[in-house]
């Protein structure tokens, strides 16, 4: 079982590799939002925490609408993943 930074830490990565899109969660061939990167992460027993580790970095605001909100970067997305994964 992974633990919620590795979660996170490999969310960033899959992101990285294979892209980064809104409002759906993604595959490899398109890239990942920042919640399917988290359940795409191979057992990812500690998905659920990680979103909500997430979740708290955002100060409670929900993690999807963030992902999609308009003007959003895969700098972002990434920044935050790597800090929540710092964090914990």
């Amino acid at each position: 079982m992974s633990s919620v930074s590795e979660v996170l830490e490999q969310a960033a990565e899959l992101i990285r590799r294979h892209g980064w899109v809104q409002r759906k969660y993604g595959t490899t061939g398109e890239g990942y939002c920042i919640i399917g990167a988290i359940i795409a992460v191979p057992k990812h027993e500690s998905g659920y925490p990680a979103i909500e580790a997430l979740r708290e970095e955002l100060g409670g605001q929900s993690v999807m609408l963030w992902n999609d909100t308009e003007g959003r970067t895969k700098e972002e997305v990434l920044e935050l993943l790597e800090r929540a994964a710092r964090d914990r």
